[in-house]
């Protein structure tokens, strides 16, 4: 099984509170920590997720959605 290393999680959310994006990176790193990534190993220097969501999403539907788009990175990537 692939495991996923992630040096370092950037995140630009300007109209959340702090304490929701804290909530938002902890949800993120709890997905990724129980994702099954696809394809074989590798290294990705750097991975670019835009996500446009409601106002009053849940930081957990929020994470959801990035680790969506993360895991599907990665499986396109060589």
């Amino acid at each position: 099984m692939a495991e996923i290393i992630i040096d370092r999680l950037a995140l630009e959310v300007p109209t959340m509170p702090e304490a929701e994006a804290q909530s938002l990176a902890l949800a993120i790193a709890s997905q990724l920590a129980v994702a099954s990534p696809a394809g074989g190993d590798g290294e990705v220097r750097a991975l670019r997720v835009n996500l446009t969501a409601k106002a009053d999403s849940p930081p957990s539907l929020l994470a959801a959605g990035i680790v969506s788009e993360i895991l599907r990175q990665l499986q396109r990537s060589p």
